[in-house]
């Protein structure tokens, strides 16, 4: 039976202790959020799309390394 990676991690994080809890994390701002607040630099001429999205839509491609 394969292991797949997920399961290897889980398996890692089992005596792993966060010094934070769950509702600490409550309180954090949500990343399409702080995406959203990042400062424009393109004209506003050339904005069809709000940059906090579109950010937000080409951060999986970068994190996969596509």
């Amino acid at each position: 039976m394969p292991t797949f990676p997920i399961d290897a991690l889980v398996r890692h994080c089992e005596g792993v202790h966060l010094p934070w809890s769950a509702t600490d994390l409550l309180g954090l701002p949500a990343l399409v959020e702080v995406l959203d607040g990042i400062p424009d630099p393109r004209h506003r001429r050339g904005r069809r799309h709000r940059l906090g999205p579109l950010l937000a839509l080409c951060l999986p491609t970068v994190l996969s390394g596509d």
